[in-house]
């Protein structure tokens, strides 16, 4: 009751359905720092088992460090720094703590699979891939174009699909019957505009 309102969580981000689960903010809220401090509520709230709910404490909380670093946030709503900026190097800071959250995440799918023998006690695995693409994709991006004087920088918040989604979009838009000539010079555009994107 309280302790969701005062922590901005609402029966949509419990509760999914097929609108819900496309919307991204909804699963960014729940593994944040606002389900830390529910979680810490409620252990204090009702004498939890604080050792029990660590390992779940620790893995939102690096995942909401992934999110941050990702988007690049410098403060939240909240106002609190939370000390990300843009990549500018093969060797960030930000490159060793996105290996070590990944790092976390396969200890944790190996004991589910392997200990317990339980896949559902692990997130499912196209999150997984997903964020080992992410992690992976950024240091490759960070390896191949950055250099380590500094002197180029990435947006990394620029680095989504959303540039090659509304290029597709616009073609979509101008002709519904759009033919395979027009969806590969659409790929190239959008992929042009990412590489912009990407850029400081």
């Amino acid at each position: 009751g309280s302790a969701l309102r005062t922590n901005r969580l609402t029966h949509e981000h419990f509760h999914k359905n097929s609108y819900s689960r496309m919307r991204v903010y909804l699963a960014v809220q729940v593994v944040s720092m606002t389900m830390c401090r529910l979680i810490d509520e409620q252990i204090e709230d009702d004498k939890l088992n604080a050792e029990f709910y660590a390992p779940l404490r620790e893995g939102i909380e690096v995942g909401d460090r992934v999110v941050d670093i990702f988007n690049g946030t410098v403060t939240n709503k909240g106002g609190n720094n939370k000390h990300c900026e843009n990549v500018n190097s093969p060797t960030h800071k930000h490159i060793k703590e996105l290996l070590d959250a990944l790092a976390l995440f396969c200890e944790w799918r190996d004991e589910a699979l392997q200990t317990r023998k339980d896949a559902n006690l692990f997130i499912p695995y196209t999150s997984f891939d997903d964020l080992c693409s992410m992690v992976f994709g950024l240091i490759g991006v960070a390896q191949t174009y950055l250099k380590d004087d500094s002197t180029r920088t990435m947006v990394q918040r620029r680095g989504s699909t959303d540039v090659l989604e509304h290029a597709f979009g616009h073609i979509r838009n101008r002709d519904r019957n759009f033919n395979v000539a027009q969806g590969r010079q659409g790929v190239g555009q959008g992929a042009a505009r990412r590489q912009n994107s990407l850029d400081g």
